[in-house]
Formats: C-alpha cells, structure tokens, sequence
C-alpha cells in the first residue's frame, strides 16, 4: 500500500512539473520548438500611433503560468536581424494561473525592403527572408528546424484607412447598414478589401454579439476626416441606440485610434 501510494505522489508530481516547465520542450531539452509571426503592432502596445515591425515568438509547449517569456537578444543591421534566444522564464514574481505558451514579443521598426532573420537556439540557426512592401509582410522560410512561420503573409495597415465594426441583435441587424449609409454620406470615403490569403491587420467582425457584421474597410483623405466620423457615430448613437440594448459600433483607424458606440449612451 506504502509503495503504491508513493508511486501515485511521484507521477503527480512528475506531471506537474512537465506542464510547468513545458514538457518535452522545456529549456532543459535540446531546443524548443517555436512558431514565429513577422507582422505591425503598436508601441507601445495599445498606443495611438503609427504601426511598427514586430517580431512574435511563442512555443508549442504550454506552461502552467500564462506569463512565461523567451528571454531574446536582438542585433539589427541594414539588412540582417539576429535573434539569440536563451532561457524560458517567468515574467515577475507571480504566475498568472492560466495555462498558455512561452512568448516574446520584439518591435523591429522595420522600413521595406528585404531582410535575413536569424534565429538563433543552442547554436542552432533557422533562417528566413523578409521582404516588406507598402501592401504586405511576407516571411520566406530558407532553412529552418526548430521554428516555423504562423502566417507567411502579413497583410498590412494601409495609410489612411480604417475597419468599421459592427454587432447588434439579430431583430436589429439592419442598424449596421443605416450607420454605414450615414456615415458615407457626410464623408468621402473608398471602401477597400484585403486579399483573400494572408493575416489582416484590421479585425474580421465585431464579437460577441448576436449578429456580427463582417468588417468593412475604407480609406478617408485626412485625419480630419477621422475626426469627424466621431460626432457622426455620437449624433447617431444619441438617436437610434438605446443603453444596454445590446448593439455596438466601433471604428478603429490605422494608428489604432477608435471610436465606440458605447461611449455616447
């Protein structure tokens, strides 16, 4: 009975151990096994401002803390960008319980044009190509063993544009198309799409509600424009949308400035 019972602590313990510390591809393995995304964010993360680079690493491995990070070092040169990546480590002294993998998050500042990303574990380097234009971020992989790309194909802010959003109930769906002929009345607007491969920048829909709206996207001529679109959204919301009655719009800029319904009732 003693020996069972010691036997049963040893695999809890053995099991808890493994998830904490990602299991087969913890930082005591040979390398850990990574995905790695080249797209824009914002810096710092959630600011107004204009996209920049950026760099996303996290691991297949999922640990018992979901503020593990992959400690990195970065070199960037004109046109070559090395990553050393060292030991898997929790963020600050307390673990956020909730399961999740390792992450690193680097901005690159990046302008277009073509770049060699190294990323370097234990001695081991994979390799990609970067090329950046005015419309997309692609990552080209030429030799790679522990790491893979997420999304090949980023596909960018463009200047000057901006995603309407949409939500409402299903009985009042068609709020989301009066808004839309509102605000395309009292502003110079051109609707764009994104192509059909490829990671968006902006949101796909709105979420949580009963009816989603697939996003629209348009372009306006200045920032001025923007700004206007906020008192239209506020007159409109005044009028035709009651509190707590489950409809939300929003629309959110390139520089990630935005404009929500649920401000104004």
């Amino acid at each position: 009975m003693s020996t069972i019972k010691t036997t049963f602590v040893l695999i809890i313990s053995l099991l808890f151990l493994g998830c904490e510390m990602g299991g087969n591809n913890s930082p005591d393995s040979d390398l850990n096994t990574i995905k790695i995304t080249v797209q824009e964010g914002y810096n710092p993360p959630g600011s107004e401002s204009i996209p920049q680079t950026k760099l996303i690493m996290q691991t297949d491995s999922i640990y018992s803390c979901v503020n593990y990070g992959i400690q990195t070092e970065i070199e960037i040169s004109s046109s070559e960008i090395n990553i050393q990546m060292g030991e898997i480590k929790l963020d600050g002294d307390i673990c956020l319980t909730a399961l999740g993998p390792a992450t690193s998050s680097l901005f690159l500042d990046l302008s277009e044009g073509e770049y060699v990303l190294n990323i370097i574990q234990k001695g081991v380097t994979d390799k990609y190509k970067i090329m950046i234009n005015d419309s997309s971020i692609i990552t080209q992989t030429i030799d790679a063993e522990f790491s893979k790309p997420d999304f090949p194909v980023f596909l960018r802010y463009p200047e000057n544009s901006f995603a309407y959003l949409c939500g409402s109930t299903i009985a009042d769906s068609s709020i989301c198309t009066e808004f839309l002929d509102t605000l395309s009345s009292h502003l110079n607007l051109k609707n764009f799409s994104f192509p059909d491969s490829g990671k968006r920048s902006f949101p796909l829909a709105s979420q949580g509600h009963y009816y989603d709206m697939p996003a629209k996207y348009f372009i306006y001529i200045s920032e001025t424009d923007f700004d206007k679109a906020e008192d239209i959204l506020k007159d409109f919301t005044i009028k035709n949308i009651p509190k707590d009655s489950g409809i939300g719009i929003s629309l959110i800029n390139w520089k990630n400035k935005g404009f929500y319904s649920w401000r104004y009732n």
